[in-house]
């Protein structure tokens, strides 16, 4: 099952101050340290234990440069613990303490280099499914000298977070800055797509990709209660519908024009296989009267071939088989028919020719 919903993107050209993931940095050594550390590294720790034989400047360096990233902060105040002990750092040292972020990257084990350049960012209004960055594309220079700068907009000053990483197929990323001037490009629609499978759905949008856990199943009755609410019975997975003699059959295909999942209006879909049943037993007869009509297609030879032939029409309507199972006899089939249905009353009146 696939649900899409167009959805609408503003694109800009701006400047920025953004970090982006990359693999296997060095980097992460040092924040590892600082975790075993207590969560808080000074250039002396940083020299002893991890970085001979460089100096303890080039330390002091590193842990700035850490902290200009996001992944540290600096105090004057402090302890570390080493080996249930504890380090006083005097008030004219400088101690560097892991921030949130710095923890988040060692949970994670991932690493990000932080950059200042040209991106173009593709926006999305707001959404169930989505971040609202599911584009961002680094850009060497400016394309198009063309297009006039605006100021910064709110909907993008309200993206601008250090510590919430936006993942892309193209890479994961933070914003930490938006220069003041901007450009906007255009507005245009991208296709959310929700393709669902067993047991979790994958949900895409222009470099957004992303799973869920949930089982086809359910998302399947949360739409289907949505569209037909009393009218769907969720025990017996039945819709319940009006008896129209043009369509007898009770398994169908049904088109839903505007699917509603998850506080979402979908494209139409087509569900296959759904059954169907009559809204009350006064219904359910006049659709079984009707198929036995309409199935009348071999002679029977005998009650029991007949017998066994308005059973399993009977059984085909979950909730009333009971109700339904030996009320018309062959006869009563026979005398229902008109003229026009010559043909079957022979076939159903075999029996007694052969009897005769």
């Amino acid at each position: 099952m696939e649900l899409t919903k167009d959805i609408r993107i503003n694109k800009y050209r701006v400047l920025a101050d953004y970090k982006v993931k990359i693999a296997k940095s060095p980097f992460m050594s040092v924040l590892q340290l600082a975790n075993e550390e207590g969560g808080l590294l000074t250039p002396e720790i940083l020299f002893e234990e991890l970085m001979q034989p460089l100096s303890l400047r080039a330390c002091e360096n590193l842990l700035i440069r850490l902290t200009s990233m996001e992944y540290f902060e600096e105090d004057y105040n402090g302890s570390i613990k080493k080996n249930e002990e504890e380090w006083f750092i005097e008030n004219q040292n400088t101690y560097y303490k892991l921030t949130e972020f710095g923890r988040q990257s060692i949970e994670t084990n991932d690493f990000y280099d932080k950059r200042n350049g040209l991106l173009e960012i593709w926006v999305t209004e707001e959404n169930e499914f989505t971040p609202k960055i599911i584009k961002l594309t680094e850009l060497k220079y400016d394309e198009d000298k063309k297009i006039e700068t605006t100021k910064i907009n709110y909907e993008l000053a309200d993206l601008i977070n250090n510590t919430e990483v936006i993942k892309l197929k193209s890479g994961d990323f933070t914003i930490d800055k938006i220069e003041d001037q901007i450009k906007f490009l255009e507005t245009s629609t991208e296709t959310v797509i929700i393709t669902f499978y067993d047991t979790y759905s994958e949900i895409t949008l222009a470099d957004f990709r992303a799973n869920e856990i949930i089982k086809k199943s359910k998302a399947l009755e949360t739409i289907l209660i949505n569209e037909f609410q009393e009218n769907y019975i969720l025990t017996e997975n039945i819709i319940l519908t009006d008896f129209n003699i043009q369509d007898l059959s009770l398994v169908r295909n049904h088109i839903i024009e505007t699917p509603f999942y998850r506080n979402t209006y979908f494209n139409a879909i087509t569900i296959p296989n759904i059954s169907v049943n009559p809204k009350n037993i006064k219904e359910a007869r006049e659709w079984f009267e009707n198929l036995l009509k309409k199935r009348v297609n071999k002679y029977f030879l005998s009650d029991e071939d007949y017998n066994a032939f308005e059973n399993k029409i009977a059984n085909e309507f979950q909730l009333y088989k009971d109700d339904l199972v030996n009320t018309i006899s062959r006869q009563q089939l026979i005398d229902v028919f008109g003229k026009e249905d010559f043909y079957k009353k022979v076939k159903l009146e075999t029996i007694d020719y052969l009897n005769y």
